[in-house]
């Protein structure tokens, strides 16, 4: 028997219509309800400790709207993120790739499921697992740009939002485009942290998982990498590797997921020399299976790691230090 080939992604689904949206609003509710876990998880107050309003307004008005970003309402005390429905709809369907006939992950017949009436099947469970990881990211990537100091900063010299997509139609100068792909860098690698953490913690005191138990704490991790691809291979469809606020897809991947080894050395040293290596190598085979550019060869990879030097610079240069916030993570 042939082997089988790696499937071409796309990500497309039945249509965003009324009738999809009475089945899809219950996990709308459900965004607003993880990101009121997120603010009691992480308490963001301004440098002199006043606490720092920041709410969340899901836009359901037109499903084909596509956008995410974060606002300033007062200038240090008060921020709006701002997520479509129609962005939420397009993550949920790249989530699904754990239930196409391809088979990403030989392990998931020995994952353990905890029954419950009506439980779903263990690629349904991953999928809405997948779902909710890049749920979080965004909402942690745009809860990045308000604690570094991103919202301030852009308000002060451009006058824009920091929009995921560009959608404000502001046209920045090329080196206010370098330094906003610096500071999306910055939110994303402070994003990438914190979701690890929300990560650890849904996989229970066992680190393999409650609802759905992995066989191992490396499948975890294999997982947790697809989960992230599927977020950017789905930005690279929809921006088709054209957006110049932000680094490319593959950047952004390499980011998010080389943050692993941060953590594991941070608060889990004893793992870091067995899961890191594998999570490296789980990048590319993530990237060439699921079709993510530049991102499908270690070779590939190491190119993005020299490439990615300048967003240190963009740091220091804005002195995006000054604007930032403070976060104390509560147990």
């Amino acid at each position: 028997m042939a082997p089988k080939k790696n499937p071409v992604i796309y990500i497309g689904g039945p249509g965003y219509d009324q009738h999809f949206f009475e089945h899809f609003d219950p996990i709308l509710a459900g965004i607003s309800a993880h990101f009121e876990q997120i603010l009691r998880k992480l308490r963001i107050s301004g440098r002199m400790g006043i606490p720092v309003s920041i709410d969340l307004f899901v836009k359901a008005s037109d499903p084909n709207n596509i956008e995410a970003f974060a606002e300033p309402i007062v200038l240090g005390s008060s921020y709006r993120i701002v997520l479509s429905a129609g962005l939420s709809y397009r993550l949920w369907l790249a989530s699904r790739f754990v239930l196409t006939d391809y088979e990403y992950f030989s392990w998931v017949g020995q994952c353990k499921v905890l029954k419950r009436e009506g439980t779903p099947s263990r690629k349904e469970r991953l999928a809405d697992f997948s779902f909710y990881i890049a749920t979080y990211y965004i909402l942690l990537h745009e809860l990045a740009h308000i604690v570094l100091g991103h919202c301030d900063y852009f308000n002060k010299t451009t006058g824009s939002a920091v929009d995921e997509f560009g959608s404000s139609g502001y046209v920045l100068t090329p080196e206010q485009l370098r330094i906003s792909r610096g500071l999306e860098a910055e939110a994303d690698r402070q994003a990438g942290e914190w979701l690890l953490a929300f990560f650890e913690g849904a996989l229970g005191p066992t680190g393999r998982g409650v609802d759905i138990t992995f066989p191992s704490r490396v499948a975890a991790y294999e997982f947790y990498t697809y989960a992230i691809t599927s977020v950017f291979v789905l930005f690279q469809q929809l921006t088709q590797r054209m957006g110049k606020r932000h680094p490319l897809p593959n950047e952004r991947q390499y980011v998010v997921l080389t943050g692993i080894g941060t953590f594991l050395k941070r608060f889990k040293p004893q793992e870091l020399d067995t899961l890191f290596p594998r999570v490296t190598l789980f990048m590319s085979d993530a990237g060439r299976r699921m079709g993510l550019l530049g991102a499908q060869t270690p070779l590939e990879t190491a190119k993005v790691a020299m490439g990615m030097v300048y967003v240190d610079d963009v740091i220091k240069e804005t002195k995006i230090r000054d604007f930032q916030h403070r976060v104390v993570a509560t147990e």
